[in-house]
């Protein structure tokens, strides 16, 4: 199972109900777009995997039950790009507004809560300020998610950020550069932990 492990140690008073709803709706998309990434690799779905579906494969079906550092770089390229694939696509309806190549880039597209359809902009792989919607800029690390979150309530505008981790990195957020709990514009810092029982699974 994939889970959410959160770095910012409550709200800012600004920081709305609204959007506090709308960071731990979006935060729970995301962990389920993760678990079904590794379960679908768990589970031998290779030909999704990309250009490291055929290594996949070949470690999945190894003897050795311990994956070596390359084995490990291509789960999390392909959890990544699994979870991007579809929280731009069938989650979210998202068209990209701001090109970054490959994945990177904003998008807006729309979820639907159990009140009503929300219009949301989010940013895969994006390290420039795209304002007044994503507020922050990146120069020495690029999050993998970051989700507008509007205007708090000392009409400022802030984000959160997202970073898709295994296992064994987790808290490797607070090591990146550009500080991204220290940033003024952040409401919210977690990492989507996939798990290594969710890849390994036979």
């Amino acid at each position: 199972m994939a889970k959410p492990v959160v770095w910012t140690h409550g709200f800012k008073p600004a920081i709305t109900q609204a959007q506090q709803a709308l960071i731990l709706w979006f935060e729970g998309m995301i962990v389920g777009l993760a678990a079904r990434a590794g379960h679908h690799l768990g589970a031998l779905d290779v030909e999704s995997a990309g250009k490291f579906g055929l290594k996949l494969e070949e470690r999945f079906l190894a003897d050795n039950p311990k994956p070596h550092r390359f084995f490990r770089a291509s789960i999390g390229s392909t959890v990544e790009r699994k979870v991007y694939d579809e929280l731009c696509g069938l989650w979210t309806g998202a068209k990209r507004v701001v090109d970054g190549g490959a994945w990177a880039g904003v998008y807006q597209g729309e979820i639907g809560t159990k009140d009503d359809i929300v219009t949301i902009v989010f940013a895969i792989e994006y390290q420039p300020s795209h304002a007044p919607a994503l507020p922050c800029s990146f120069k020495k690390s690029r999050p993998d998610i970051r989700l507008s979150i509007g205007t708090g309530s000392d009409g400022v505008n802030y984000e959160a950020l997202f970073d898709l981790t295994s296992e064994g990195q987790v808290g490797h957020v607070l090591k990146k550069g550009d500080r991204w709990l220290s940033k003024p514009n952040v409401a919210y810092v977690s990492e989507i932990v996939w798990t290594n029982d969710d890849i390994m699974h036979r």
